[in-house]
């Protein structure tokens, strides 16, 4: 008896989540891909324009601009901002070797934005800045400004083995990154014990 209430109840909500979605409307539709892998895997909405952020490999191409992108390694990252009536404005780019991959974006109170993911081997952003991996897989924190320049880059890194989940910005621009890891961590090679 208790599951096919369960199962009542359930069905009862996702009935009235699908109609209270019937009040909204689409303001804009943008589209971006690739002929081989794609992802977007997180956006941030600030008071005047969306970041999306993502990966891919072989070229990434986005609404019908000329604004391409092509892929160095396995996967690349990509970080693109919109107007918030769905203009694109401008897209970065975060490649090397291997592996690369974003997991989470935030937005600071001085519209900064901070991703966060993870590379193998090397990780090379458009101002020549790059960071070099010293495991297997390490994780990155990279900071933009509203003009798509790096403001500053983190290397965090783990005896074995990293994986970034969440990075979130308090009200003092501070930030919080989550992730786990296996053995000691190291932020820009400065060993933390925890």
């Amino acid at each position: 008896m208790k599951k096919s209430l369960f199962l009542i109840m359930i069905l009862t909500s996702i009935f009235l989540s699908v109609n209270s979605f019937a009040q909204y409307s689409f303001q804009w539709i943008s589209y971006m891909g690739s002929e081989s892998w794609d992802l977007a895997t997180d956006m941030v909405v600030t008071d005047d324009y969306l970041y999306l952020t993502g990966g891919f490999n072989d070229t990434l191409r986005f609404d019908n601009t000329e604004n391409q992108l092509v892929s160095s390694g396995d996967r690349d990252v990509f970080l693109a901002k919109y107007s918030l009536d769905g203009d694109l404005l401008w897209v970065e780019q975060f490649s090397g070797p291997k592996y690369i991959n974003s997991t989470s974006i935030a937005a600071d109170n001085e519209g900064n934005i901070l991703i966060c993911g993870s590379y193998q081997q090397k990780l090379f952003m458009s101002s020549g800045d790059s960071l070099v991996a010293d495991g297997f897989l390490d994780n990155y924190i990279i900071k933009i400004s509203p003009d798509a320049e790096i403001v500053s880059s983190m290397r965090i890194k783990a005896d074995c083995k990293s994986n970034p989940s969440y990075i979130s910005v308090m009200e003092n621009n501070d930030f919080i990154y989550s992730g786990s890891f296996y053995g000691k961590l190291c932020l820009n090679d400065t060993i933390q014990a925890i």
